[in-house]
């Protein structure tokens, strides 16, 4: 959830064209992220750690709905719209985050939003469901969404598989930004009171 998209996605612009003067990153580094912008696993250690930098000031909440895939008998598409519904449920009658717009590149967006409508009517007949958008692939919000995501996951399944846990500095700089991390089959949740370990 990011509260201030056009703010985050001047500040990740910002970061791309830094790193392009930068004489201390690699020409062919440079290029990719000339020719492609930012990727997630693609990023060398130097993009790389500029963005765990950014991400750690940015100003986004982070809700993550997960499933252990070990659980799950469910299609992917139908995983990816028992996710959604998950938040839309918890976040859309939320005042204190209200959702403005979702974005995201969600087969059939619209109309999983629109059949999300339709199931909730008679026990929410007011829900207003907020404008959708598919971003191209260069959007800085999925980009920032993407890499904290990753981390979380990464984090999720080193917790899932019990201790030890080894350290993770990715997880621990964003940190603060995870409100809510839930298991939509058994319903835990790690939050700031009950941090992810």
């Amino acid at each position: 959830m990011v509260q201030y998209p056009d703010k985050l996605a001047s500040l990740v612009e910002k970061l791309r064209e830094d790193l392009l003067h930068d004489r201390y990153v690699p020409e062919e580094e440079k290029q990719r992220l000339k020719n492609h912008g930012f990727q997630p696993g693609a990023d060398q250690d130097v993009t790389r750690r500029r963005m765990m930098e950014l991400l750690s000031v940015a100003d986004f909440d982070l809700f993550v709905f997960y499933s252990r895939k070990s659980s799950v008998s469910r299609s992917e598409e139908a995983l990816r719209g028992a996710l959604l519904n998950h938040l839309l449920e918890s976040r859309l009658s939320h005042p204190k985050w209200p959702i403005a717009a979702i974005s995201g590149r969600i087969p059939r967006l619209p109309e999983s939003l629109q059949a999300f409508k339709a199931a909730s009517g008679p026990r929410r007949p007011t829900v207003d469901i907020p404008p959708s958008q598919v971003p191209t692939k260069a959007s800085p919000i999925l980009l920032v969404t993407q890499y904290a995501c990753d981390i979380v996951r990464a984090r999720l399944a080193q917790v899932l598989a019990g201790p030890p846990y080894p350290p993770q500095s990715d997880a621990t700089r964003i940190r603060t930004k995870l409100r809510m991390a839930e298991d939509i089959d058994t319903g835990e949740r790690f939050h700031r009171e009950r941090p992810l370990p």
